[in-house]
């Protein structure tokens, strides 16, 4: 796995850097098969975190994998409740190969967003 810093997706697909959220990832990870990609990430740490939006990218074109978000612990156990023990959360991208970046995106309900990138192993 690897982790860069925190940053935002414009719609044109470029990176810029922003404030983390609430959000702390103890691991993302890809692991590649033979119909797809499986992804598992698990936060530390959430508070007023809306969820998650997955990416991937593929020869420098980066495309949204979530159709919609992906609940985090806003919706799951109420805003201003922490969750110290963090929680774990995946999703699988058939659509995903071996030569595939993906990033993910933690949104709060402040708008900020932040985003880790994880290789594929």
């Amino acid at each position: 796995m690897s982790l860069i810093n925190t940053a935002t997706i414009l719609s044109t697909g470029e990176v810029v850097p922003v404030a983390p959220t609430a959000v702390k990832l103890t691991h993302f990870d890809a692991a590649s098969y033979t119909d797809g990609v499986q992804l598992t990430w698990d936060s530390g740490y959430e508070i007023n975190n809306l969820g998650y939006h997955l990416y991937r990218e593929r020869n420098g074109k980066r495309t949204r994998v979530t159709p919609s978000l992906v609940a985090g612990s806003a919706l799951t156990v109420g805003q201003g409740n922490h969750l110290t023990a963090g929680y774990s959360y995946s999703w699988f991208d058939p659509q995903g190969t071996a030569d595939t970046f993906y990033y993910l995106e933690a949104i709060d309900l402040n708008g900020e967003r932040e985003i880790k990138r994880a290789n594929i192993s």
